[in-house]
């Protein structure tokens, strides 16, 4: 991967799936790919993306926690689990970023120990 990456996250291409992403991701010519984990099991598989990112030759750059709407129960409701498991994920892919965001006003014991 180059010094700064350009990379397509697999949700900029919804409602398409993972594999669409990274097909469209190396047709374009972007250094790598951002899963971001969500209901398309694909994306919560270590070894299918491996898969992906072999067959198109393309890393993956970085993960991103299941924090939007609508993956908000996938792997659980608490918060800090959802970004540990994101953490274990990005290692078993070769990721070096995990994407994660500020906690939603609902979330105040998230946000206790957010900062």
């Amino acid at each position: 991967m180059s010094t700064n990456p350009v990379l397509l996250s697999t949700s900029s291409v919804y409602p398409e799936n993972c594999a669409y992403a990274f097909d469209l991701a190396e047709r374009l010519g972007y250094d790598g790919v951002e899963v971001m984990v969500w209901t398309d099991p694909l994306t919560q598989e270590p070894g299918a993306l491996q898969a992906l990112s072999q067959l198109h030759a393309l890393p993956i750059g970085a993960v991103h926690a299941p924090t939007l709407l609508l993956a908000q129960r996938l792997w659980g409701w608490e918060p800090w689990g959802k970004v540990d498991r994101s953490v274990r994920l990005a290692e078993e892919v070769g990721a070096e970023v995990v994407v994660i965001h500020p906690p939603f006003r609902w979330q105040r014991e998230y946000a206790e120990g957010f900062v």
